[in-house]
């Protein structure tokens, strides 16, 4: 078995219906309802979920009501696109949705049509939600015909405006898809929520297609030269690659047809950011719960955090791999609480917060990075200890494994929770939350944190770097930087957020020299 305690610090409706005729008379009826005769859709072939570009062939034999189906589904909303050749004889194509489901081709049902006149060539396409449809080809009645049916689906929009939309990019996703005659370009817009080293690759490509990185800088859904970031630009089927560290912000990636129908598999990468969960559970007070603006200022607090990209790795236990997380009770008693077996996700630390009256005068929050003891395999122990990262396993740590820890906040406290600016005579909640986050993630508290503490000041390199090439000065306690000590705020200077005082009616955000130090004791900024 092996444990470790924690320190503490602180700052002051489907149908299917039957219908029987025993006659079918042709009366005046719309064209769909002449071509299509009921209940055909139920022989149709099921091509599955469709990705990109296939074709097939097959013939219609003579018969008073010639026609083939086959079903297709779109798995996200994108482009329908068919194409007929080869025919012998006269063929309309058609792509139709049942949406009663009651495989009858009804009134309003045909989506489009191609009825070129003669042996011409028959080509639809249409953009579609995603569910499944059924594509036709109807005959002329007595007379056989081969064909070639080629059918494409393709889901990321031909213009910035209508760019399939990934969201957040937080680790990787894939999508296969298709460019060519009836979608040449292919847009996908994703959202960075902090800085992060981004890569997109384009492999399996059945033609010449291009990768670009776009960014509209000026927001008119245009792509200007000056707003494409990067381009891979290889002859032939060669696979494209575009690496960058890009900033926060709405970013576009763009796949360009070259030369014939490109099938092609896009996966886009960003590392995620760390994520901060906030658990209320030892609230015992229900302070939070009765302030809901200071639980909005909490998730305020953690994205300052999100650009950290360590990748901390998931705490699993299983079997005889078992563990219990200790932590500082955040309701302000003096007991060290136990959770056995928690779950914690990869990129995830959880912080159990509360509210109390029993900190000291003037005590604005008290922050206990968590303690664990663990039995199990060696690289069970590791995994508790290390979360994935190496250098919080040796001697001397340059890296913080942490699962999080636990936050006391004054409960007496005239706090500011609202998102402005505080007043004179009020403590700003969300200095304070992200001043006592800091110390969780290592700030002080950390062996990381110890490896860089000498005497009164502190060594570590990028702290040294952001303080100007000097070694900052530690607070008595040496778990703050010295009371007064200065950094800056994208240029501006600003008291540090980890200085051991807040002035009542300021707010602080963290500095540069604030964020040198969380890399110093192992955090990773994207």
């Amino acid at each position: 078995m092996r444990g470790k305690r924690s320190s503490r610090t602180d700052i002051s409706a489907a149908s299917n219906g039957t219908r029987r005729a025993s006659n079918r008379i042709p009366l005046v009826q719309t064209l769909e309802r002449r071509i299509f005769c009921d209940h055909a859709l139920a022989a149709a072939i099921n091509l599955g979920t469709l990705a990109g570009e296939s074709s097939l062939t097959g013939s219609i034999s003579a018969s008073a009501n010639p026609a083939v189906y086959r079903s297709v589904t779109l798995s996200a909303p994108g482009t329908l696109s068919a194409y007929l050749t080869k025919l012998s004889t006269h063929a309309d194509l058609s792509i139709i949705r049942d949406a009663n489901h009651n495989l009858s081709i009804d009134a309003g049902e045909v989506v489009t049509q191609s009825t070129r006149a003669g042996t011409a060539n028959q080509w639809v396409s249409t953009m579609l939600p995603a569910g499944t449809y059924y594509v036709a080809i109807n005959a002329t009645a007595g007379k056989a015909t081969g064909y070639n049916l080629s059918l494409s689906a393709a889901y990321a929009g031909v213009t910035p405006a209508t760019a399939r939309n990934v969201g957040t990019l937080a680790g990787s996703v894939s999508y296969s898809d298709f460019v060519g005659y009836s979608h040449t370009d292919g847009f996908y817009q994703f959202t960075l929520p902090g800085s992060r080293p981004f890569t997109a690759s384009l492999t399996g490509l059945t033609a010449d297609a291009d990768l670009q990185l776009i960014r509209d800088a000026n927001h008119d859904g245009i792509v200007e030269p000056s707003e494409v970031l990067a381009t891979s630009s290889h002859s032939g089927r060669t696979n494209e690659t575009i690496s960058k560290s890009l900033t926060a912000g709405t970013y576009f990636v763009r796949v360009l047809d070259r030369s014939g129908e490109a099938n092609y598999h896009l996966a886009l990468s960003a590392p995620a950011g760390l994520k901060i969960v906030f658990d209320y559970r030892y609230d015992k007070s229900g302070w939070f719960a009765a302030h809901p603006d200071a639980k909005a200022r909490l998730q305020d607090a953690a994205q300052s955090f999100a650009d950290f990209i360590d990748n901390p790795a998931a705490i699993v236990p299983a079997g005889a791999n078992s563990w219990n997380e200790t932590f500082a009770d955040p309701a302000g008693s003096a007991q060290t609480l136990t959770f056995h077996n928690a779950v914690i996700a990869a990129d995830t630390v959880v912080i159990y917060v509360g509210a109390s009256s029993s900190l000291v005068s003037n005590e604005l929050g008290r922050a206990a990075p968590g303690g664990w003891n663990v039995t199990g395999s060696e690289d069970w122990l590791n995994a508790v200890e290390g979360r994935g990262q190496a250098g919080a396993l040796v001697p001397s740590p340059t890296d913080n494994g942490t699962w999080g820890g636990s936050i006391t906040f004054s409960s007496t406290t005239n706090w500011n929770l609202s998102a402005a600016l505080p007043k004179a005579t009020q403590n700003d909640f969300l200095s304070v939350a992200r001043h006592e986050i800091c110390h969780v993630l290592g700030l002080g508290t950390a062996d990381s944190w110890n490896t860089y503490v000498s005497g009164n000041v502190f060594t570590g390199p990028h702290a040294r770097a952001a303080n100007g090439g000097k070694n900052p000065i530690l607070s008595p306690d040496r778990e703050h930087w010295a009371d007064g000590t200065f950094s800056t705020v994208n240029g501006v200077k600003q008291l540090c957020e980890m200085d051991p005082f807040l002035q009542t009616g300021t707010r602080r955000a963290l500095t540069a020299l604030d964020y040198a130090g969380l890399q110093d004791v192992g955090w990773t900024l994207g």
